[in-house]
């Protein structure tokens, strides 16, 4: 792994370890060992044994939180499991000019598709059974070519952000999965902007953010000036 590609540290205290990792770099090791890994970097050039508590998809950048103590483990699942780890997305998808709706939720159930050694193929809206999953949507501002959409899920469901865009017809760039096609997008353009949770143990809020990387900046530049958030 070159060394410009390597994660960014957003936080880090003797339990808690938080950084900003680049699209292309998987969260944790492949049944491939020789590929790196955000786990893997962090040994090696950290000296520090981590825990992974959550993943994103290797072509999505963002905020990843690792544990770094024994101790702080069990918080951590903890959290996760009761919904106080509050994720904040940013992603560039295809737009729908016929649907003028700046703020949509979805909610629905959703399936893996496997094949014969069990590996993921994808994640299918499903009628009956499967996990419920459900996602806030806002859109931020409109480009040449595609809208910026703000998304918060409320459950964490593999590939639900992905899942729910294509869903209504707003498939994220670069997802060839979902719909999105290439037109000149990079890779999957979805990054993890922002993480918000209480610290395991003095309770104080935690906002975390992860800078847009130079790949999603590029495409921030074409939205007006006067709605842009700072990237």
């Amino acid at each position: 792994m070159r060394e410009f590609e390597a994660p960014e540290i957003i936080y880090r205290d003797e339990d808690l370890l938080v950084v900003n990792k680049p699209a292309g770099l998987l969260s944790q090791q492949s049944l491939d060992k020789r590929r790196p890994h955000v786990v893997s970097w962090v040994e090696r050039h950290l000296g520090v044994k981590a825990a992974l508590h959550h993943r994103l998809d290797k072509d999505t950048s963002g905020v990843l939180v690792l544990g770094l103590s024994k101790r702080v483990n069990a918080k951590l699942t903890d959290l996760f499991r009761d919904h106080e780890m509050r994720k904040t997305y940013w992603a560039l998808a295809k737009p729908r000019p016929e649907d003028a709706r700046t703020e949509f939720s979805v909610l629905n159930h959703v399936a893996p598709v496997r094949d014969a050694k069990k590996k993921l193929l994808r994640m299918v809206e499903v009628r009956s059974g499967g996990w419920k999953a459900e996602t806030d949507f806002r859109v931020l501002a409109r480009a040449e070519g595609f809208d910026w959409i703000e998304a918060k899920p409320k459950t964490g469901r593999t590939h639900q952000i992905r899942i729910h865009l294509a869903g209504v017809k707003r498939p994220i760039w670069g997802d060839f999965l979902y719909g999105g096609k290439n037109e000149g997008y990079p890779r999957l353009m979805l990054h993890a902007r922002v993480l918000e949770f209480p610290h395991p143990f003095s309770g104080d809020t935690l906002e975390l953010v992860a800078p847009a990387p130079a790949d999603f900046r590029a495409f921030l530049e074409r939205v007006p000036k006067s709605v842009t958030p700072e990237s």
